[in-house]
Order: C-alpha cells, then structure tokens, then sequence
C-alpha cells in the first residue's frame, strides 16, 4: 500500500481511502508442508472527484517492481482493483 501511495502522489492521484482483503492459494504437499501458490490482492481505492480512475487502477502494474515484499517472494502477486471515485462537492446554498 505505501508504495501505492507514493505512485499515486507522483501521478497526482488523490487517494483517500484505501482497503484490501487479500487472499492466497496454498498447495500442501503429501508430508504436510506447503507453499502458496498464487496471492491475490482484493485492493479498494477511493480517490478524491477529478483524480483519474484509470491512472489509479493502473499504477498497482508498478507497485510490484518497487515493494520489497512482492520483490522478496516468488510466488505470483495478482492485483484485482476496484476504484471508487468521490463526487465533486457542492457549493452551500445560501441559507
């Protein structure tokens, strides 16, 4: 998520929220160990009226080449995004 974040500023994508619930795939093997096979991440990204939607699904393609945990591991990492977009705020009606 840091380095989300970091690439979205970069890109002047206004996060405002930002939630996950990942989920993996593991193979055990006959003797009882094991290993994952595949990690997906569940990401929902709320991002501020005029950032670009479509910016902010596609940086999480470049979040895998700097963070140092999807760098350590070679099990695949797969990023399933969901991208919400605030409405624009209104002006106050004078009372």
């Amino acid at each position: 998520m840091l380095w989300y974040l970091h690439l979205a500023t970069r890109a002047g994508v206004i996060v405002t929220a930002y939630e996950d619930h990942p989920t993996g795939v593991m193979v055990e093997e006959a003797n009882g160990a094991g290993q994952f096979e595949s990690v997906t991440l569940h990401p929902t990204v709320t991002v501020a009226a005029g950032s670009d939607a479509a910016a902010a699904a596609h940086l999480h393609e470049q979040v895998g080449d700097y963070c140092f945990i999807a760098r350590s591991i070679r099990t695949p990492i797969h990023h399933e995004v969901v991208v919400h977009v605030e409405a624009p705020a209104t002006a106050a009606e004078p009372g």
